[in-house]
């Protein structure tokens, strides 16, 4: 710690600075460790190991230099912003900016559920599944037929995998009286906006009920009406965490990520003029 305090790397001999570019290894691996645990993976888009692997670079270089004290200043704000997150309801309020929830009672011509994630096997993730199931109850309560879903597909690993066939088996067990359509290529909100609407545009929608998780609403519902469709938007009933009860310190973080990422997009979104 005095190492790195003082910044002594050109005047020390080159076991020491060796030992020096160590630590620096070490603090730039905590502080990717606590920054993806705030959710800073997601927001950035890249893949975890060439994070890693610059954070790790980062700390070997700086460490040794007069700048080497800025680690500890990084590590010591990451740490104090993941216990306040954790151990304080001090993002809630922040939540709840995000979620869009309209009480209406006019008709809709279909419920359009957006996509998520899924695993390797094209099977949904679990907050697809809460759109899903939410969309469902959505269409029974409304007494609508027709139900919307964007595919997802993924060709990362060099074979092509999509979440058709089970979002298709779902719908066959559990809801089989509705009609179901579906759009495709769909890489982003704005993407699922275009499409939907021209969807909409091609079956004279004139509102439609749009299902997605709680902290997605607002800004996709926004997307939506920017293309053109308008929307009573319905947040989903998440099961990942409570916005109302928000307890333990995993819910908190789960909700933070949700919250740094929503910011992010809804001013990249405003930026590019899509909402």
């Amino acid at each position: 710690m005095n190492l790195l305090l003082r910044g002594r790397g050109a005047d020390i001999s080159a076991r020491p600075l060796w030992v020096l570019r160590l630590c620096g290894a070490a603090m730039g691996f905590a502080i990717y460790v606590l920054s993806d645990l705030l959710g800073a993976r997601e927001v950035s888009g890249f893949s975890p190991f060439p994070l890693l692997a610059v954070s790790m670079l980062l700390g070997v270089f700086i460490a040794p230099s007069r700048f080497g004290s800025a680690l500890w200043l990084m590590l010591g704000m990451l740490v104090t912003t993941v216990c306040v997150v954790s151990f304080t309801p001090i993002v809630r309020a922040p939540a709840q900016h995000f979620v869009r929830a309209d009480i209406s009672v006019q008709p809709v011509d279909a419920i359009i559920v957006l996509s998520g994630g899924m695993n390797g096997e094209g099977l949904l993730g679990l907050g697809v599944m809460n759109r899903l199931t939410s969309g469902m109850a959505e269409a029974r309560r409304r007494g609508v037929r027709t139900i919307a879903l964007s595919i997802i597909e993924d060709v990362s690993r060099g074979t092509r995998v999509t979440s058709e066939s089970d979002q298709r088996a779902l719908l066959s067990e559990l809801a089989p009286d509705l009609a179901v359509l579906f759009v495709r290529d769909v890489h982003s909100t704005h993407d699922e906006a275009l499409q939907f609407a021209a969807l909409g545009r091609t079956h004279g929608w004139q509102r439609v009920a749009l299902i997605t998780s709680p902290l997605h609403t607002r800004r996709s519902c926004r997307t939506f009406e920017r293309a053109g469709l308008p929307v009573i938007c319905v947040p989903a009933r998440a099961r990942e965490y409570s916005l109302l009860r928000l307890g333990g310190m995993f819910a908190r973080l789960n909700v933070f990520r949700d919250v740094l990422y929503e910011t992010t997009a809804t001013l990249m979104y405003s930026t590019r003029g899509w909402n």
